[in-house]
């Protein structure tokens, strides 16, 4: 969803979109999984650990409290509220799921039968698959290749994160309920269910994503100003954050709790630029949908020519420039793609935007 309106928090919003998506390509450029010798060089491979995994590991919480955000904005809920957003994101969500997995599994078909005998994701021929396997594509790719070291996910990966979102968007009267009238300790409770792994999960049910969405939904419900929120309470939440630092080493559920901290902080930062009149060029907040669906055919190529040796990758200095440099032309293809598409099909384009 697009905001358009001049309130603040709408601002901070449209703001953050796409740095918080360059942060999502960030994580998934990470070298080191496909190069584990990288991991010898001490200042990269401490890089690695930092930015990847700490700073921009919450770009994923951002969006989900975005999400939770938007979706009760106004504060008013009832079963004609919910028919209505629910119709609304089966174009915005379920309907770009779908076509993007079908994308993804004609280019696996298309790689395969140029080269016979390639595998790639599914570990066997797409002509194979069974009614079953076809079913797992979109939800569990565990169930195609029964690997318990594939990731728990649809085709596309990174869609995990719409499962999670379609099943918050699901379960929003509970959550509505649950914000409404139990207030802070219906969150708080969410949040130590994720912090301490109190309860299972499984694709599509993932408690820190429940826990950001419904903190998101908190604020709308009651009618609080994010951007008054994180100027009143900033000082706080920057104590907060330290103060995890420090314990995490120790004790590793505080990174929850600084991932709580560098939520807020982002939110922080972001109003204090939004109140100078930053903007994002239109193209980049518009194209932030189709680069998170289409990012990875980029940063799976980039990740990869390292690991085959037709890039070499022995010096600090090296894995540093490589690392950006694939960063930045992962993001730069993505828009140009997007760019390309919009103004050669761009019917195409919105339906595999979600309409955005």
């Amino acid at each position: 969803m697009t905001t358009t309106d001049g309130n603040p928090d709408s601002r901070l919003i449209e703001l953050l979109r796409f740095p918080m998506m360059a942060a999502v390509v960030c994580i998934h450029c990470n070298l080191c999984p496909p190069c584990p010798w990288l991991e010898r060089l001490p200042l990269f491979s401490s890089f690695t650990y930092a930015f990847i995994h700490i700073v921009c590991s919450i770009a994923n919480p951002v969006f989900f409290f975005i999400a939770g955000f938007l979706f009760f904005k106004g504060g008013r809920f009832s079963l004609g509220v919910y028919r209505q957003k629910l119709r609304r994101r089966l174009r915005t969500l379920l309907v770009p799921y779908v076509a993007w997995t079908l994308v993804y599994l004609a280019i696996v078909a298309l790689l395969q039968t140029a080269k016979p005998g390639l595998q790639l994701l599914l570990h066997k021929p797409v002509g194979q698959l069974s009614a079953t396997d076809f079913a797992g594509l979109f939800w569990n790719l565990q169930q195609v290749t029964h690997l318990p070291t594939d990731q728990a996910a649809p085709l596309v990966t990174q869609f995990w994160f719409l499962q999670c979102l379609m099943v918050c968007v699901l379960l929003s009267p509970l959550v509505w309920w649950g914000v409404k009238w139990l207030s802070v300790p219906f969150v708080a409770a969410l949040g130590i269910i994720a912090m301490f792994d109190l309860l299972p999960e499984c694709p599509g049910v993932v408690w820190a994503a429940f826990f950001y969405f419904a903190m998101g939904a908190w604020f709308s419900v009651h009618n609080v100003s994010l951007t008054l929120f994180v100027k009143q309470w900033r000082y706080l939440c920057y104590g907060v954050m330290a103060l995890s630092a420090a314990v995490a080493p120790l004790w590793p559920p505080a990174l929850f709790l600084l991932n709580i901290g560098l939520l807020l902080t982002v939110f922080d930062v972001g109003s204090r630029l939004s109140e100078r009149r930053l903007r994002m060029p239109q193209l980049l907040t518009s194209a932030t949908f189709f680069i998170f669906a289409v990012h990875r055919l980029f940063t799976a190529v980039m990740t990869n020519l390292p690991r085959m040796g037709i890039v070499r990758l022995n010096t600090e200095l090296s894995a540093f420039v490589y690392y950006f440099m694939a960063v930045t032309l992962s993001l730069t293809l993505c828009v140009l793609c997007y760019y390309v598409m919009r103004r050669t099909v761009p019917r195409l384009t919105s339906l595999l935007s979600g309409g955005r």
